[in-house]
């Protein structure tokens, strides 16, 4: 099978796959949180999640919640060391 060039360079067929999260329990389950925070978390920790016209169920992309979940490690990481000692102080 030949393999199309553009400017020199192969293309890579077929393309990787999109993983598309669909609705809250899809969304929540992935980020590991309950589905009814999602709307919390969107607007207030911006999470990449979206409604087509404000209506229906929450859409998201697979990579950009991994994205966003990695901003979220490094934004709360450093209070790590806080929070292990308030658990100790249970």
């Amino acid at each position: 099978m030949a393999v199309p060039k553009t400017k020199g360079r192969p293309i890579k067929f077929p393309p990787t796959p999109v993983e598309m999260l669909r609705g809250a329990s899809e969304i929540a389950e992935f980020i590991k949180e309950d589905a009814k925070k999602i709307p919390e978390l969107v607007k207030r920790e911006g999470l990449p999640a979206w409604k087509r016209d404000g209506r229906g169920p929450w859409r998201a992309l697979g990579f950009e919640l991994q994205n966003w979940m990695i901003r979220q490690q490094r934004k709360y990481l450093p209070n790590a060391k806080r929070d292990a000692d308030l658990d100790t102080d249970l």
